[in-house]
């Protein structure tokens, strides 16, 4: 049977391949990071020059250990000598160490670090030798399912609490080198993601009618259950701090009902409200248009804000409408009459500061993005509460929708295409394979993609340009950053492995620029 497996780390194999490598030249110094095509079978090469003459007795040994996608160098790592002719030394930030005063002989070379696997390379000193290389590769096994299952889904709790990971008819928590099964009763789960506490959200059991009825989880299985909630089309559930709102019968009395986790029962958050434009939720809010006067509202865990009077605001009509929360008083709005759009406050007031708009999607919170499209082509900015717009576009070669926004607000990338908006420069950055799934790290610098073929590419961005570290050959089903943002959580079918540290771009390609429509 196939088995889901964590590990802690992951790397590349040894550069200097198995047996006994017999060291030998002169003593150039470290060299620059080995590439992708030095970790094989096979003895580094003497360098230019080296001495034939008598071998000193005692010579300086050095090298250089890493790990992970992009050949990162791991500083902190314990290296020694067997025979332990000189102390065991420690790695620094570039992954560098040295031994002084080694006598010629015949040695074992090991490099060991925290929940990675020992390298160990055999090497015969015979006169002053070239710096060695040692890859570390992951060990340690943290769980293993015999259900045979792929993973598609898996995250971290916020601020860095356990990894969950689903394999689509169970739920696991991993955390403290084992797991905790969340719902593994062989039925469909569906994680919708975290609580303000932390808790994980889930739905299960669902049957196929219309609406849906399904099983609302929160948290651990024996914590508290929301029990069966009726779930009608584009109507959620979303997650608003530790309550979960989700769409009854829109145009029924209890249209918006809201389960709260504080006192584990179901209440009605909002009356009747339009079935289009359906409910969005974003920046801690879920935004309404209310049957009841065609008000534009919020949702969210301090309750019900009436924004603005949409039909004043927009006096063109309901029909195509997108509404966006910037936050719990504040609404972008736009009109699927005239292209007309505004930011709507809980004031009442009504400021019209875009009138070139097509859709509107979330992006960072606080901000909503607006695509134009005309003759085949589209361009994108942004708004922000307070009535700003940004002054950048960005035309696209792609009319894909919805944008998946990067935290800090600065891209948008176009998951099933190659590119990434960025409003910084009005450009766009072209990737090496179009995204089947993506995620941003929490700065925005840098992008996960895993692309049709289930290849893993950890992205990152410099001066427009791109750097695309590919981990190829594992049919990656899911993946994500983990909290600190330097390592990598996937999935490949049913094996959950760590892809290590990747290394910052080199020089990196100019951005493509375009034009202000």
């Amino acid at each position: 049977m196939a088995r889901l497996v964590m590990f802690l780390g992951i790397a590349l194999v040894s550069a200097c391949g198995n047996g006994v490598v017999t060291l030998a030249g002169d003593d150039a110094g470290l060299s620059p990071p080995p590439t992708l095509d030095s970790f094989g079978p096979g003895s580094p090469s003497r360098p230019p020059g080296g001495g034939a003459g008598t071998a000193p007795e005692t010579v300086v040994l050095s090298g250089q250990v890493f790990y992970g996608l992009g050949l990162s160098a791991l500083g902190g790592a314990t290296v020694s000598l067997d025979p332990a002719a000189a102390p065991a030394a420690t790695t620094d930030d570039g992954g560098n160490f040295s031994f002084a005063d080694v006598p010629t002989g015949s040695y074992v070379v090991t490099a060991t670090f925290p929940g990675l696997a020992t390298g160990s390379q055999a090497v015969v000193v015979a006169d002053a030798p070239p710096p060695i290389v040692i890859g570390l590769e992951a060990s340690t096994q943290l769980f293993a399912n015999d259900g045979g299952d792929d993973v598609p889904w898996l995250g971290f709790a916020p601020d860095g609490g356990p990894l969950y990971a689903s394999s689509g008819t169970a739920l696991w928590q991993l955390a403290g080198g084992g797991a905790t099964p969340v719902w593994a009763d062989g039925t469909a789960v569906e994680p919708l993601g975290f609580g303000a506490s932390g808790e994980i959200v889930y739905l299960s059991d669902c049957d196929g009618g219309a609406p849906r009825s399904c099983r609302l989880g929160f948290g651990a299985e024996a914590a508290a259950d929301g029990g069966r909630v009726e779930l009608f089309p584009d109507g959620g559930p979303f997650v608003i701090g530790d309550q979960v709102v989700y769409a009854a019968e829109p145009l029924a009395a209890n249209g918006t009902q809201a389960w709260s986790a504080a006192t584990s029962s179901s209440f009605t958050a909002l009356g009747p409200f339009f079935a289009a434009p359906p409910p969005v939720a974003a920046a801690g809010a879920v935004a309404f248009l209310s049957l009841q006067g065609g008000q534009a509202v919020t949702y969210s865990a301090a309750g019900v804000t009436q924004v603005a009077d949409f039909a004043q605001a927009l006096p063109y009509g309901y029909g195509g409408s997108s509404l966006v929360p910037l936050g719990p008083d504040s609404i972008a709005a736009l009109s699927g009459k005239n292209g007309q759009g505004a930011i709507l406050d809980a004031s009442g007031a009504a400021s019209v500061t875009f009138d070139q708009g097509t859709r509107l999607a979330p992006g960072a919170p606080g901000t909503a993005i607006v695509s134009y499209v005309s003759a085949g082509q589209q361009w994108i900015y942004r708004v922000a509460a307070g009535g700003t717009t940004e002054a950048a576009w960005v035309m696209l070669p792609t009319t894909a929708w919805p944008p998946l926004p990067s935290p800090d607000g600065r891209r948008a990338a176009f998951v099933g295409t190659p590119y990434v908006a960025d409003f910084a420069t009005g450009s766009y950055a072209t990737l090496a394979e179009a995204a089947a799934l993506a995620q941003f790290d929490a700065s925005g610098s840098a992008l996960l993609v895993v692309d049709g073929s289930g290849n893993l590419h950890a992205v990152t961005f410099e001066s427009g340009g791109v750097a695309d570290r590919t981990l190829e050959g594992v049919d990656v089903t899911a993946a994500a950053f983990t909290p600190d943002g330097q390592s990598v959580v996937y999935a490949g079918g049913d094996a959950l492995a760590n892809a290590g540290v990747f290394v910052e771009p080199a020089v990196p390609p100019p951005p493509v620029t375009q034009a202000t429509p």
